[in-house]
């Protein structure tokens, strides 16, 4: 699988990131940065480009008419993050130095050592979701756009787009067209590439409430235009670019590197550097995306912000703590960004080629320039390749005669589309006969084997000028499977999928997924004609301690299934013990059960509590979210022997004080009733109690809001009696901006905080 750690770059190709495999020190993957117009045969860099300008003018008496005879037109683009074979010759004769050296001085790369042999080179194998985003043309130059699409998940993630130019668009387009650029930026967003850690350790944490509390200190007021022409102002908070920075500014997370299994990292490698770059990779798409969202462009960003600003999320909360740890081998998903102005590789006769002039007067489209892209992941399905059969039969009402034409196409492991160009018939009114059928034949792997669809010399009909052939057009049901870093005690899980019809190829399939194999697929052959259906998923999670754990089964229509951990969260109660450990209480003994009978999970645990510690957390794993009742027994051990014990029931998350009773206690009550809630959609009180002597150190968030609870109280147990000061925090978040309010901490003993 691809790693994300040891990427690198090659002299004269910057745009393209290349990644080892983490399983063949010889295998390389090929990801862009630079989308670009892919070619109708990506075996031929002299091939046309899938970029189409129809002109339409009105006399084409000159083979190039004038600029200003040009009315309006339409375009049509299919883009990609392919490489050139030229760049790929060039990275291949980079490789077999850069091996030739790594095996003479007995490299080794994650601990295999690196042999003799040819490189190997391919695009990333996998990756999930993602948008292509075209910027160009304002309003007054188009008059409809197809201005994003999907991405193609396989190959180099190729996307169309399509617009209706109006004369101003079409002669800008067609002038700089030929001067070899084009006025068109695309973005590709949202693309998560599925990649590999290495054998090492990330753990990641933070308090909520600091943390947030230190971005929001970071933030800077941006100006927004509303749709109403208005002018509002937004937070927006831009994180560091590095680590380094992350740590130096923000105090409050804390990322922890081990790099233990390094030991045999090559000395010339930056190993330092490498692994804090992973671990901001890992730190921007899978922890910031739980506090924040992604900004829109503000109108008043540097072009260093442009893309970088995040929005605080309104339900976010201010409670709590993160507390992540990405071990030895998970797998990741990291966003893979790509932009670039389209154009600058076309050459004169490739721009020749994409402009076609058509009579004004007699408005037709008499060709089709059909795209074929596979969306088939040839690298790790049993798939050799698919043939696509396209069958154009249309009577010209125009002419009086046929119009036929048959082309086969054969998709392969390079994943690219095709392009092929074909004469379109045309109705009584000169409209073109747009529909053409196609059918498919899938050769499998190793087999003679083959699998038609739709069956029995059936065809599908379409009339689009971008053809995707997925597994759903080859009567397939694929589904990707991926295991989301895991807690240390999930060895492993069983994951069982049922297609509905057990007619079908492969309808029932077991895959056992772990840190060592991270990864599966299942592929199931629909009957004839019949519909895809959502299928069944169960999932069994082994331990390591030899328990398991079955989560209910449930439906599921994904085409990519994330096996996430068992535990919806992990939730921290602290006990707090009470008493003259010096001349009356010995110890404390706590033992805590937590159940959940539904998911056959038990948690228990035994604490004990006194003079030199005090308090003690126990961190409960949680399969549902909402149970959060536990029991507990306590026995106090008393100096003159005797003993009592006592049994309770609390909610996990507290902060619960045991010892012996009539003990003195401090109760502190927030009354929040007078509060503005006009105003104030939010306040977010904390209270901390410290006592350094006794090693208390305790700390109680509550929230309040207009329709909640406005009186809340805290008990505390006591070490000290006459220690009785505390202190408080207050942040308000306004229903406006403009209100939010952070007031400076008050340190108090009155134990009534009256909030106005």
């Amino acid at each position: 699988m691809l790693s994300l750690y040891g990427s690198f770059t090659v002299p004269g190709v910057p745009d393209v990131v290349l990644y080892r495999d983490d399983e063949n020190p010889r295998k390389f993957y090929m990801v862009s940065g630079k989308p670009r117009i892919l070619r109708a045969d990506p075996r031929d860099p002299t091939s046309r480009p899938m970029l189409d300008l129809i002109a339409y003018v009105r006399d084409l008496s000159q083979p190039r008419p004038p600029n200003d005879d040009v009315e309006r037109g339409q375009l049509q683009m299919t883009v990609g993050l392919a490489i050139s074979l030229a760049e790929q010759t060039r990275i291949r004769d980079h490789l077999r130095q850069r091996l030739a050296e790594e095996v003479d001085r007995g490299f080794r790369f994650l601990g295999m050592p690196v042999l003799p042999g040819e490189p190997e080179l391919g695009y990333a194998p996998q990756f999930i979701g993602g948008t292509a985003v075209a910027t160009t043309f304002g309003e007054e130059l188009q008059i409809a756009a197809q201005g994003s699409c999907p991405i193609m998940s396989t190959g180099v993630n190729s996307a169309s787009f399509s617009y209706q130019l109006t004369q101003s668009g079409a002669r800008l387009l067609r002038q700089t067209m030929e001067e070899g650029v084009l006025p068109i930026q695309v973005r590709y967003q949202g693309l998560m590439m599925i990649a590999r850690i290495p054998a090492l350790t990330i753990r990641i944490r933070a308090d909520r409430q600091e943390f947030l509390e230190q971005a929001r200190q970071n933030a800077i007021m941006r100006r927004y235009v509303t749709l109403g022409g208005g002018i509002v102002l937004r937070p927006v908070w831009y994180p560091p670019p590095t680590l380094s920075s992350f740590r130096s500014s923000h105090h409050s997370l804390t990322v922890e590197i081990d790099d233990g299994d390094f030991r045999d990292a090559d000395p010339s490698e930056d190993l330092t550097q490498e692994l804090e770059r992973m671990a901001m990779n890992i730190l921007q798409n899978n922890i910031l995306p739980g506090f924040f969202e992604r900004a829109i462009p503000a109108e008043d960003e540097t072009d260093a912000e442009k893309d970088r600003g995040y929005w605080f999320r309104e339900t976010t909360t201010d409670t709590g703590s993160v507390d992540v740890t990405i071990s030895r081998r998970d797998v990741v998903q990291i966003e893979h960004g790509a932009n670039a102005i389209l154009g600058a590789e076309l050459t004169p006769a490739d721009t020749a080629a994409a402009i076609v002039y058509a009579n004004l007067s007699q408005a037709n489209i008499p060709i089709m320039r059909l795209t074929v892209a596979p969306n088939i992941n040839f690298q790790i399905d049993p798939i050799q390749s698919v043939s696509v059969f396209v069958d154009y039969d249309q009577f010209d009402d125009i002419r009086g005669r046929r119009i036929r034409t048959q082309r086969q196409l054969q998709l392969s492991r390079n994943g690219e589309p095709q392009q092929f160009a074909f004469e379109l018939a045309m109705n009584t009114d000169r409209t073109p006969k747009l529909d053409y059928r196609y059918r498919t034949v899938i050769h499998f792997v190793g087999s003679m084997v083959t699998a038609e669809h739709p069956p029995a010399g059936g065809w599908n009909t379409a009339s689009s000028e971008y053809l995707v052939i997925s597994y759903a057009q080859l009567g397939q049901l694929k589904v990707d499977l991926l295991l989301a870093p895991m807690p240390p005690e999930v060895a492993s899980v069983d994951v069982t999928l049922t297609y509905p019809d057990p007619a079908a190829r492969g309808a029932v399939k077991t895959l056992t997924l772990s840190q060592a194999q991270p990864t599966g697929s299942w592929l199931v052959s629909v009957p004839a004609g019949g519909p895809i259906r959502p299928y069944r998923v169960e999932r069994t999670y082994r331990m390591t301690d030899g328990t398991t754990l079955s989560l209910p089964a449930d439906e599921n229509a994904a085409e990519t299934l994330t096996i996430t951990s068992p535990f919806e969260a992990r939730v921290t109660t602290t006990f707090v013990g009470r008493g003259d450990f010096a001349n009356d209480v010995q110890s404390i003994l706590v033992i805590a059960t937590y159940a959940d009978p539904a998911h056959d999970l038990t948690e228990r645990i035994t604490l004990t509590l006194d003079g030199t510690t005090r308090t003690a957390p126990w961190t409960v794993r949680l399969a549902d979210k909402d149970l959060l009742d536990f029991a507990y027994d306590v026995q106090v051990l008393r100096r003159n022997g005797s003993e009592n014990r006592s049994s309770h029931r609390g909610r996990l998350g507290d902060v619960i004080t045991v010892g012996p009773t009539g003990a003195d206690a401090l109760e502190i009550i927030v009354d929040a009733e007078m509060v503005d809630w006009a105003r104030y959609a939010r306040v977010m009180v904390t209270l901390d109690y410290a006592d350094p002597d006794n090693g208390l150190a305790l700390r109680k968030p509550m929230l309040f809001s207009d329709t909640g609870l406005k009186l809340q109280s805290w008990t505390v147990l006591l070490a000290d009696p006459a220690r009785r000061g505390f202190r408080y925090s207050v942040r308000r978040v306004g229903r406006s901006p403009a209100d939010d309010l952070t007031e400076p901490p008050v340190d108090t003993e009155d134990p009534f905080v009256i909030l106005r």
